[in-house]
């Protein structure tokens, strides 16, 4: 659960910890995965079977505040605190909002200053870039990063989860740490800005010579023939995760992704 790691990394107060510690919980990440699996892609939300999704995996939340401030120590009043607020007897469309007004307007970095933040939130173990496009990576901040590249494993850019189309590269979006991630420059040039999906195939990544760790292909969903970008398996869930983030924090600046 990469994603996890990163968001305490990144977090610098406590608050802000607990409101991306609500996201990350354990009944949550499978309400994502139920979703990832139907259909995460952009233009796919904006159907109403997809937002009936989202509002359902929103009623789960509710349960979410028992496991939450019910443990041990002081970290449990803390994020009781920070909830006391909402109303976990709301559901769907609802608590989302309440949730939204808690969280919106969040602290980003710069653009450039993500290169520096990624030192330490997606480092791994042995201090090289944490990737989670490609596992054939051995990338060193700094000197790995950008540049030219024609293979996977050149070089090292920025990833928007979120293409920037969606938001035309506006601010915060643009540089949150939340849904920009390090990633392998050439599969992050295939992915293009394809949406998230299961791919029936890897046909793109096939054709482009790389790994197929990550999968660009033709759709194999019912309901949309396109191509789309299919993550690795043990990074569905932090790519989910990244997409409810999102559409919360930000629901007010793309009122038309729901």
């Amino acid at each position: 659960m990469h994603h996890l790691k990163r968001c305490a990394k990144h977090i610098t107060t406590q608050s802000q910890y607990f409101h991306r510690l609500f996201f990350l919980t354990p009944l949550f990440y499978f309400s994502l995965i139920f979703l990832m699996r139907v259909r995460i892609m952009e233009n796919c939300m904006k159907k109403p079977v997809i937002s009936l999704i989202l509002i359902g995996s929103f009623g789960a939340i509710a349960a979410l505040s028992g496991s939450l401030i019910h443990h041990k120590g002081t970290d449990s009043v803390e994020a009781a605190d920070y909830y006391a607020s909402i109303s976990f007897s709301k559901t769907g469309a609802a608590l989302k909002t309440d949730l939204f007004n808690l969280i919106k307007n969040p602290s980003v970095t710069s653009y450039n200053g993500l290169w520096t933040a990624y030192r330490s939130t997606d480092a791994r173990s042995d201090g090289k870039v944490w990737d989670m496009y490609s596992n054939i990576t051995n990338y060193t901040f700094g000197t790995d990063q950008a540049g030219n590249y024609s293979n996977e494993g050149d070089c090292y850019n920025r990833e928007h989860t979120i293409p920037q189309s969606v938001f035309q590269e506006n601010s915060p979006m643009v540089s949150d740490i939340l849904h920009v991630y390090p990633t392998d420059a050439k599969i992050n040039g295939v992915r293009s800005n394809y949406p998230h999906g299961d791919a029936a195939d890897g046909s793109v990544t096939s054709k482009q010579k790389c790994s197929g760790y990550t999968l660009v292909g033709n759709s194999g969903m019912s309901g949309y023939s396109g191509i789309v970008c299919e993550p690795a398996d043990e990074y569905k869930g932090d790519f989910a995760r990244t997409y409810f983030y999102f559409v919360t924090a930000y629901q007010d600046k793309i009122p038309n992704y729901s």
